[in-house]
């Protein structure tokens, strides 16, 4: 049954009654409350009053009400409080003090009393209750009038009729003027005594006068006050700079406003105002409400929240500007290319200029461009915002005024307003400059006495001086900076700004505002310099006053600083000075934790936090755009603009700046050259950027294992030239790395350092340097001078920049432990898998560093210092294991400088110390002390050296234009170069008189095995160390050594066959300071033989060990592995200049060296075989030295001797009957050919004619003659016509007629010369007609045909034409019928000479003339030599035979050599050397072809060299360092003819075993003009 309307208000009536009055026990009238006494209420006024929240006191108020009236209406109540003592209370509660909001509690009590009262339906059955309650709670009166119903039961009926007509009178009813028009005469009137006021001089002791004057005309003309008071706020407004206390004194006395209270009306008034002001009356307006802020008659507080805009709108200003900000931040993030490429560049807006339009700052204005929609939408809301809202003007006159409360209450409940007004930072900090100026004007600026006035002038009056004031005046200006121009000084007109603002007198309190002040602000703290410096310096005065343990003190900087300071750097724009301020507080902090500050700002803060991660941005563009900038020609300009960039925010912009390093090789110079310009906090933050790019997990070496990685290199580079050009950088860190990383074994510490040992150090190695070069640096100090400079060792003007780089070694007590290091680090290098090659090359890249490191040890620490820093020889040798060359080179030098001292006399110390590898049995212990104790300087002096160099100097000071002061120096040079030589050749003399005993001493132990350990423990250790000691070990033999010791030295060093095995195992290096040492050596004997100081069996026996050594140079040169080859040619770069002397041994060694490019691929050996080749071959020329004048020749070689001179006369005899034979023939030619051009008439005369005339043909080619009709084929380049000729002159001396018609591509010439082929005519006709169509053939190819190789190339065309005949040569088919049988070795550019073969007709045809075998027996026999016999393979024998590829060709005479011993082997090295050179050019009938190639080959000349117009080129560079002229033609045609007669030759042989045991053959060398000489000697039969 649905329930009727009444029921359902009656239900819900109730429910609201359970609501008002619920069962539970009240919250505020508790018992207590209830049935105590009344003082007990007295608490709940202390509980009202201690709430500050408006709302939460209105929740009270209707909450105890509530509870009031339950009890009041209640049936049974059991309140003993009675209606009088609780109409006191209520009045007592009106009486509460009101909150910051400052509303009326009486307003707030009474409104609360009478809402609660309307919602309790039982008020109207206790209507009694309620009437005697309100009449007496007097205070809220004025509330129940104006909204309760109850007014009516309060009042009688003629006070309700009095009170309608006052109402009547005051609302309806205008009794006072608000407009101006409606009383312009009072209004006037009031306005000029405003006006009169404020331009009254004595206006501030007549405000009571004015207030009257005032108040008389507004009674005067009903006026309305508050029109009155917003008049004079306004006139005031324009006032305010000057006369802001006449403002103050006049509000604090006038009845406008209400003085107990913030005055409500003053509020609205300056409300509506500021709301209506323009832009340029804003400001002063808004001053003026600062300054009634801060003389406390006005709320701030209340007035910002009633300005517009609401709090909603600037809420959206700030969401917006965040956005943009956003945007701004991530302008070239989104492209990754551009942010990745350091070279370009966007054109930005410089952010800046944005944010100060905000502020009314005028910005700079581009050029002017086409404006799109986008681009005019963009400014149109930009214009929107071009004025701050007026909450922050407002906001920004309260800071600046010093309302410090309602400011920062502002702020903190708007944080992010600060986003909208740079000013507002810079307001906020200079209150906190001015908190602690008490603070940092006791500490650091610690001021005596302050400047009252400026300094006094002094003038001149009537010659007398005088002193007066200097003028200079004041003027007060609104704005809070202080400038100073002239004799004005503009200063803040409200000094009273700081009144009431307590500052701070300790760090304590220093740390406690920072944390309330700079909280409001954040990072924009940076728009502050002066507050930044003053407490940098603070906080720097403060940790230097510490005691030495204390370190809470720094730990608590460090984390002040981490959280307010350190994040500003990147908004500090471009301010070097303020960064590197801010560094120097930051660098009283360890290490560690600025690296941890940097990496936190570059990882986390630059990316999370909006301003730093735009400001970031922004300094890399500009980065970019610097770079992009930067050449050689603006270095001057840009570098400077970098290094402001840079200093100012390191962090942002070196980490691209590395990188672009990284990858471009030009631009680390550049900044290298901007960073002289740096601060101390780039270069702190350079060194941890470089650090963390040094430990990226990458890899500083290439994949072939060798070269070191790119980044790596340009890296090391970069951080030498650093150091080098930037002493102020400190590296310290760099230094740890190193140290560090070299314990790990990584190539980046060795690159580093080699880099810093070479470019600031300036320490040059002495590998590839001059012998001559050596002696210098061994010589006195003068000449060591002069050698630096010639190698470009720059240690002595870079001395101070080493020896900070030795002082920074020092400091890290690392010297002993980076040479441990890299010494170790070298044996390991020794054991790794990886190839030979690469072994080798790092071996000796550590050996040079650590040699280069201990040299500038050497060079830059005093006495002192070395001993301080470097460990002991014993320290060194038993306890780290480090081998005696290289502490030898450690102490050595040391040593000579401090002879006095027995501690570090490296002569004593080597007598005391305990060499358990050294067998003391076999070799003198004097004698390895004095080796290894000596140097070069102490026993060789070569004065000529220093002639030399004294004649330099007596010729520079010839010169005329020579300077006074520059004649002395050269004076004081000559004179130190001779007192220089005078002291070398003293101690030469001593070192002679104290050595020479021993020598004696030596000499007698000379058996096998004192010789051998003599070479193990001491000459090859220090022969291969370096070059110096490889030039000593040579002149410590020859010092005191006689002749026959010194052979026997090296006769049982060969004789040790270790020269291939050390040369295997030893490095690049290691090898050619060996081939220096055997150099010298052999050179030293070489002058002794020419000299005739050797005796015939001294020069046997070195010709016995020249070829015992070639043997073992050529033994190695055909090992197949790659350590053997290289270091072979290593070491014969060094040798070759003096060994092999003799012309045999040379040529075979060519020989063997030309086999090796037959098979040789690999490029790093084939070309400097090469460049070795063509260096022998040069000395083969200009030197001839064969064995009869090398050393006596004995019988069975003076037998041979004799037979080859008796068939040097036979030869002769052969070759004047051959010269005979030739001229007849020509003869008979001639006059044949004269028949011949009779009967076939004129036309056929002129070609024959023209042939006929041999020795003219050269003559008739020059010639300017008829030219030819038909058209000329210019399609062939000038190259392939000399090919096609070489290759036609080929066929034309093999007589093959086939290849040459098909090598002319005429067809009509190609059938006349097929067509004589088959006809019968004269054989002289035959080839003019062969010749006429070839000539013609080429010259209608050729432009001009006086070209000297085209007239070159014709005259030998001519000269095989000659030796044409009609009838193919049974001799030429044989060969080619044979070529299918035969196997046919590889041809290369290297061994283009192929073995000639023969059958045995033609070879009884040509050999009629005696064999030119010289020296043997004449022969003329008819076998054929075939090429080599057996090709072997490389398997498991060291070289083994697999196959036979002919039948009876003889043994290879380089394999007959090698089965021969000792001077028999060498007499096949003497042959074929002394033959004439008529001999030599003997022109054989059936040539081979050009260079043994076949038509498909590179042509080649009779000469063997390759023709200047030619595709290929046989030099090579490596040729060229020894090579100095191009190949001598004549030279090469005698060598060629020199072995044409001994083609067919070949020796027998026995097989002989070698000296330290058997070996396997060697492979064959392949035949050719270099290395057909038999194994015998040339006077051996």
């Amino acid at each position: 049954m649905s329930l009727s309307l009444i029921d359902r208000l009656n239900n819900l009536a109730k429910q609201q009654q359970q609501i008002l009055f619920p069962s539970s026990k009240g919250t505020i009238l508790s018992s207590d409350y209830i049935t105590g006494d009344v003082k007990q209420w007295e608490n709940l006024l202390k509980d009202f009053q201690a709430i500050e929240d408006d709302t939460d006191r209105a929740q009270w108020l209707r909450t105890f009400f509530l509870e009031l009236f339950q009890n009041l209406f209640a049936t049974t109540s059991t309140l003993t409080v009675s209606i009088d003592e609780i109409a006191s209370f209520i009045n007592n509660l009106t009486k509460t003090p009101p909150t910051r909001s400052h509303l009326s509690i009486a307003s707030m009590v009474g409104k609360s009393f009478i809402a609660t009262m309307s919602s309790i339906p039982e008020t109207s059955t206790h209507e009694d209750i309620l009437i005697e309650l309100v009449k007496k709670s007097t205070r809220i009166h004025s509330e129940v009038f104006k909204f309760s119903w109850l007014s009516s039961k309060l009042t009688s009926r003629a006070q309700t009729q009095l009170l309608r007509h006052l109402l009547k009178k005051s609302k309806y009813e205008i009794t006072k003027f608000n407009l101006l028009a409606e009383s312009s005469i009072g209004f006037s009137e009031l306005v000029m005594l405003y006006l009169t006021a404020y331009n009254d001089e004595n206006k501030m002791q007549k405000v009571q006068w004015y207030i009257q004057e005032a108040t008389f005309i507004c009674g005067k003309y009903s006026l309305d006050s508050a029109r009155c008071l917003d008049i004079f706020l306004s006139i005031s407004s324009c006032y305010i700079v000057n006369h802001y206390h006449f403002l103050i004194e006049y509000l604090s006395h006038t009845s406008l406003i209400t003085h107990d209270k913030f005055d409500i009306n003053l509020n609205q008034i300056l409300c509506f105002n500021l709301d209506k002001r323009d832009a340029e009356s804003l400001v002063a307006y808004t001053d003026m409400c600062a300054i009634l802020t801060k003389a406390k008659l006005l709320d701030g507080q209340l007035l910002y929240h009633n300005v517009q805009p609401s709090t909603e709108i600037l809420e959206r200003m700030i969401s917006d500007e965040e956005d943009r900000l956003e945007k701004e931040s991530m302008k070239g993030i989104d492209n990754p290319l551009a942010m990745a490429s350091a070279l370009t560049t966007d054109e930005d807006d410089d952010f800046d200029v944005r944010r100060n339009k905000k502020t009314g700052n005028p910005a700079s204005h581009g050029d002017n461009v086409d404006k799109t929609t986008t681009e005019i939408k963009k400014e149109s809301d930009l214009e929107s915002l071009s004025t701050s809202p007026r909450k922050i003007v407002l906001l920004k006159s309260l800071l600046s005024h010093g309302c410090i409360e309602d400011a920062f209450l502002i702020i903190n409940h708007h944080p992010k307003c600060v986003l909208l007004d740079n000013e507002i930072s810079k307001l906020v900090a200079r209150i906190f400059e001015y908190i602690i100026y008490h603070l940092y004007s006791s500490t650091v600026f610690k001021s005596s006495t302050e400047l009252s006035a400026p300094q006094k002038l002094i003038t001149e009056n009537e010659q007398t001086l005088s002193t007066k004031p200097r003028l200079i005046t004041e003027e007060m200006s609104p704005n809070i900076k202080t400038t100073l121009s002239l004799n004005s000084r503009t200063v803040f007109y409200f000094q009273e700004w700081c009144d009431g603002i307590q500052q701070i007198s300790n760090i304590d309190e220093l740390f406690e505002k920072s944390h309330l002040l700079f909280s409001l602000i954040g990072f924009e703290l940076a728009k502050s310099e002066s507050l930044l410096c003053q407490i940098c310096r603070i906080a720097i005065n403060d940790i230097n006053n510490k005691s030495m343990d204390d370190n809470t003190k720094i730990d608590e900087w460090m984390n002040y600083f981490r959280k307010f300071i350190f994040p500003t750097v990147p908004l500090l724009g471009v301010n070097p000075t303020l960064s590197n301020q801010i560094y120097c507080l930051m660098k009283l902090f360890p290490f560690e934790k600025r690296y941890f500050l940097y990496n936190e700002m570059i990882t986390k803060l630059s990316q999370d936090v909006l301003p730093l991660r735009m400001a970031s941005n922004k300094a890399e563009r500009d980065l970019r755009s610097i770079l992009k900038a930067l050449s050689i020609d603006t270095i001057s300009k840009e570098a400077r603009k970098l290094s402001n960039l840079v200093s100012s925010n390191p962090l942002a912009t070196l980490i691209p700046v590395v990188k672009q390093i990284e990858n471009y090789d030009k631009v680390s110079d550049l900044v290298v050259y901007s960073t002289r310009y740096y601060n101390d906090f780039a270069y702190d933050v350079l060194q941890y950027v470089l650090l963390l790019r040094l430990t990226q997990p990458r890899s500083a070496i290439q994949d072939d294992g060798i070269n070191e990685s790119m980044w790596a290199q340009r890296l090391s580079i970069f951080i030498a030239g650093l150091s080098s050009e930037c002493p102020q950088m400190d590296i310290s860190n760099i230094i740890i790395f190193i140290i560090k990383k070299l314990h790990e074994g990584n190539p980046i510490a060795t690159s580093i350092l080699k880099q810093l040992l070479n470019k600031v150090a300036g320490i040059r190695d002495l590998n590839e340097v001059n012998n001559n070069i050596i002696l210098m640096l061994n010589s006195g100090e003068p000449l060591k001078y002069e050698a630096r400079k010639l190698i470009f060792d720059t240690r002595d003007s870079h001395k101070e920049r080493a020896s900070n780089l030795v002082s920074l070694f020092q400091k890290e007590h690392s010297i002993t432990e980076i040479i441990i290091l890299l010494y170790n680090l070298k044996l390991k290098t020794n054991i790794n898998n990886d190839h030979y090659k690469i072994l080798s090359t790092r071996s000796d890249d550590l050996n040079t560093l650590l040699w280069s490191f201990i040299e500038l040890i050497k060079f830059c620490s005093n006495n002192k210092e070395f001993v301080d820093n470097v460990s002991s020889f014993d320290s060194l040798h038993d306890l780290h294991h480090i081998s005696v060359p290289w502490i030898c080179h450690i102490w050595r030098d040391f040593s000579d400088k401090n002879r006095e001292n027995s501690i570090i006399d490296l002569e004593k110390v080597l007598e005391k110390g305990h060499f358990i590898h050294i067998n003391f049995n076999n070799i003198e212990r004097s004698l390895f002390i004095k080796f290894w104790r000596l140097s070069l300087y102490d026993i060789y002096q070569d004065e000529s050296l220093y002639d030399l160099e004294n004649k330099k100097l007596e010729k520079e000071l010839t010169a005329q234009d020579l300077s006074s002061r520059k004649k002395k120096s050269m004076l004081q040079k000559k004179e130190n170069l001779q007192n220089a030589m005078e002291e070398h050749g003293k101690i030469i003399l001593e070192n002679s008189k104290h050595l020479l005993p021993f020598y004696e001493k030596w000499i007698a132990n000379d058996n096998e095995e004192n010789i051998l350990e003599f070479i193990q423990c001491c000459i090859v250790p220090r022969v291969i160390f370096s070059p110096s000691d490889a030039i000593f070990a040579t002149h410590f033999i020859f010092y005191g050594f006689n002749i026959d010791y010194i052979l026997r030295l090296l006769d049982c060093f060969m004789k040790s066959n270790i020269l291939n095995t050390l040369l295997f195992s030893a490095t690049i290096s290691e090898a050619g300071n060996l081939g220096i040492f055997i150099e010298t050596f052999l050179l030293t004997l070489e002058k002794k033989r020419q000299a005739d100081e050797l005796s015939d069996i001294q020069k046997r026996n070195l010709y016995n060990i020249n070829t015992s050594m070639i043997d073992q140079i050529i033994d190695l040169l055909q090992e197949k592995n790659y350590m053997s080859i290289r270091n072979g040619i290593e070491f014969m770069k060094h040798v070759s200049n003096v060994f092999p002397v003799i012309d045999a041994q040379v040529e075979l060694l060519i020989a063997a060296l030309e086999h090796n490019l037959t098979s040789e691929e690999r490029e790093d050996i084939k070309l400097p075989i090469n460049a070795l080749i063509g260096h022998l071959k040069a000395r083969l020329r200009k030197q001839h030295i064969p064995l009869i004048e090398f050393c006596k020749l004995n019988e069975e070689e003076e037998k041979v001797k004799e037979e080859h001179d008796a068939e040097q006369v036979e030869i002769d005899e052969y070759v004047r009957i051959i010269e005979n034979e030739k001229k007849q023939t020509e003869l008979r030619r001639k006059l044949e050919l004269n028949k011949k051009n009779r009967e076939f008439g004129a036309e056929r005369n002129k070609p024959d004619t023209e042939g006929t005339n041999h020795e003219n043909d050269v003559d008739d080619i020059y010639q300017e003659g008829e030219k030819d009709s038909r058209p000329r084929e210019l399609n062939w380049s000038l190259g392939r016509v000399f090919r096609s000729m070489s290759e036609m002159i080929y066929h034309l001396k093999m007589n093959n007629i086939k290849e040459v018609t098909n090598t002319i591509k005429d067809d009509k010439m190609s059938n006349t010369v097929a067509n004589c082929m088959g006809s019968t005519m004269p054989t002289d006709e035959f080839r003019n007609i062969v010749y006429s169509t070839v000539k013609d053939f080429y010259k209608s190819l050729i432009r001009y045909d006086n070209n000297p190789e085209f007239v070159s190339r014709l005259a030998e065309i001519r000269e095989a034409c000659n030796l044409l005949s009609q009838k193919p040569s049974e001799t030429i088919a044989d060969m080619y019928a044979e070529d299918s049988e035969r196997a046919t070795p590889n041809i290369s550019r290297y061994n283009a000479t192929a073995p000639l073969v023969k059958s045995a007709a033609s070879r009884t045809k040509i050999a009629s003339k005696p064999s030119n075998d010289l020296y043997g027996t004449t022969r003329n026999d008819s076998k054929s030599v075939g090429r080599d016999e057996t090709r072997f393979n490389r398997s498991g024998d060291r070289y083994k035979k697999i196959d036979k590829v002919s039948h009876g060709s003889k043994q290879h005479p380089y394999q007959s050599r090698q089965q021969l011993n000792g001077p028999d082997r060498q007499q096949g090295y003497n042959r074929n050397n002394n033959t004439d050179n008529n001999v030599r050019n003997v022109k054989r009938e059936l040539p081979t072809g050009p260079e043994g190639s076949t038509t498909n080959k590179k042509p080649r000349n009779d000469t063997g060299n390759f023709k200047k117009n030619a595709r290929y080129t046989p030099k090579s560079q490596d040729e060229q360092l020894y090579q100095k002229d191009s190949r001598n033609n004549n030279a090469n045609n005698d060598d060629r003819g020199r072995y044409k007669s001994s083609f067919n030759k070949s020796k027998s042989s026995t097989n002989v075993t070698k000296k330290f045991g058997s070996a396997p053959p060697k492979p064959h060398l392949p035949q050719g003009p270099r290395n057909q000489s038999s194994s015998g000697s040339r006077y051996q039969k």
